[in-house]
Order: C-alpha cells, then structure tokens, then sequence
C-alpha cells in the first residue's frame, strides 16, 4: 500500500511539473465593497488544474471557475488540494459557481466522501449526463441500473441551476443512491419563445423499485408557462422528497400528482398570476390530505396526526422575498 502510495504521489508530482500555469488566470479584486469571491479562468478545465494549483489565500464565500471550452464535471472531482495550505475545513469555500459546464461524467466508483460537502452552483450550462466520457441515451440508460456504487454528483451536497441553463432528457438511474439533500432548477420553460424542458426517460421497473434517493429531500422548480405533472416531478427519482417549493407562471398542476410522494409535508408556491392559475383547476388540492380524518375537537388526536399533515402555503412576490 505504501509504494502504491508513492507511486502515485510521484505520478502527481510528474504531472504538474508538466502543468502550465499560464493559462489561468485569478481575479479577487473585490466588486463590491467586502466582496471575498474569488475567480479561476481557464481555457480548458480539468481536475489536473485542480491537482497542481494551489491557492495562496483563503476564500471566504465563493470560488467562481469560469472555462472558455465547455468541459465535463467527473464525479470524482476534488477540491480540497486546492486549499490544502489551509486548516480543513476552516476556509474552505461556502458555494462553488461553475461556468460553462456541459454536464456531469460518472467517471469512478471508488471515491472519498468527506464530511465537507458543497453548494454548486451552475451558470452557462447544460444538465446532462455521461458514462466515462459518452452521453448517456435511451439504450445506456438501461443498462445503468446494474452499475453499483454510482454517484453522479461526488461531493454535491445543493445543487442550484440558475441562468442560462439547458436542460434535457435525464436517465432516472443516475440519480441512484445520490447523496444529494437539495436540487434548485431555473428557466424549466414552454413558451412560444423559450423552450426549454427538463424530462426522465421512462424505465421499465415495478412500482416497488427504488432509487435510494433518500437523501434528496428539497425540490425547487421555477417555470414558466408550466404545467406540472410527473412528466416534470418524475415519480422514482423525487419519491422521498420533503419539501416542495413551486414559483413561476405555472398553468395548472396534474390532479393527482401527490398520490405518488408519500413524504411530502410543506408545499410553497409562488404564482405570479394566481388568478389565471387558480382557474387551471384545484382539484389537486383536495387530494392533499385525503386519507387524513381527524377529529379537530379532540386535541390529542389532533397532536398525534399533525406530523401527518401536508402544510400547503401560497406566497406572493413581495412576501415570498421577505422570508
């Protein structure tokens, strides 16, 4: 074990001393006033860049890499080389903002998973899939579910896709065992000007199968001109979500949608027209809480079934702003 561990650190040390660094460039000049992002561009990213670079300060808030090529995110990327001349995990970064990434590569099974995980942040990107560098379609997605030990998003913890985002059609089998807790989407959209929409390849299992996605418990979808049905909130990959946050101009949501998510408690939405999307029909309303009979004179029936209650909040933009 101890040669294999040589080896490699001189394989390491082999392969930077190959690396150039004139090709990155850092940025921390502050925008703002106590501005503490910092800024790593690159022609062309890859976890070597990574490996060899070391920063000589602290950052406090964000690490901002931007790429002028798009590039692949390998789930076993790492960044704590990166900030190895610091106290773990004192100054490691709050968020990670990626730029022009043209989606995640399952690369390894064999990875490290430390306590410290992040928030990343996508920007410029595409939500897309890869087995060992090849896209993932329809025929390798069905292979995928005999792949053990996968994990798509490494040391993901929230992961929030903000502007400028495409998305396309994703294999449910990637999100199989994943350790993410929160995934926040943008610009899901079907307006006559933007299309842009976010669906699961249908996969032939048993109602009983399970993803093992307990983890991911917060889902945050904003839309426009939307309706949501479980074409959208597919019914394995977000089975055991908790927390449902809705925003957007959402034209109506499928009558029965919450028959399939037994572990919702809250659902927020923010309409920016709730007259028009009221008028698209509330019968899913009603199936809330429907096999939920208490008897609200009795006080500890009451207290026993309100951890069964599924709480459902409406917001409008000037209160929802204010949480």
């Amino acid at each position: 074990m101890f040669v294999k561990l040589v080896n490699c650190l001189a394989q390491q040390s082999s392969d930077c001393d190959k690396w150039s660094q004139e090709h990155i460039y850092e940025q921390r000049e502050p925008h703002f006033f106590n501005d503490t992002r910092t800024f790593l561009y690159f022609k062309n990213f890859s976890e070597l860049d990574i490996m060899c670079r070391n920063l000589s300060y602290a950052v406090n808030k964000s690490l901002n890499i931007f790429a002028e090529n798009p590039f692949l995110l390998n789930n076993n990327f790492e960044l704590r080389n990166l900030f190895s001349n610091f106290k773990f995990p004192i100054n490691l970064p709050e968020k990670v903002l990626f730029y022009n990434l043209n989606g995640f590569n399952f690369k390894s099974q064999n990875i490290s998973m430390p306590l410290i995980k992040f928030n990343f942040y996508l920007y410029s990107s595409r939500f897309q899939f890869y087995l060992r560098n090849v896209e993932i379609d329809e025929e390798t997605c069905k292979g995928l579910n005999l792949v053990h030990n996968m994990n798509f998003f490494g040391l993901v913890s929230n992961l929030f896709l903000y502007s400028d985002i495409t998305y396309t059609i994703v294999c449910p089998y990637v999100f199989k065992d994943t350790k993410l807790n929160a995934l926040i989407l943008y610009q899901i959209s079907n307006s006559l000007i933007f299309q842009n929409h976010l669906r699961f390849m249908k996969i032939n299992e048993t109602s009983n199968f399970d993803l093992n996605t307990q983890k991911l418990f917060y889902l945050n979808f904003n839309v426009v001109y939307y309706e949501i049905t479980t074409n959208l909130i597919d019914k394995l990959v977000f089975r055991y979500v908790q927390r449902l946050y809705l925003a957007g101009i959402i034209y109506g949501i499928q009558s029965d949608l919450f028959d399939f998510f037994k572990e919702i408690t809250f659902v927020f939405i923010r309409a920016d027209n709730f007259e028009k999307f009221f008028h698209s029909g509330t019968k899913w309303i009603s199936r809330l809480n429907k096999n939920l009979k208490v008897n609200l004179n009795n006080k500890l029936e009451f207290k026993y079934n309100i951890k069964n209650i599924i709480l459902l909040q409406f917001y409008d933009e000037e209160s929802f702003f204010k949480l």
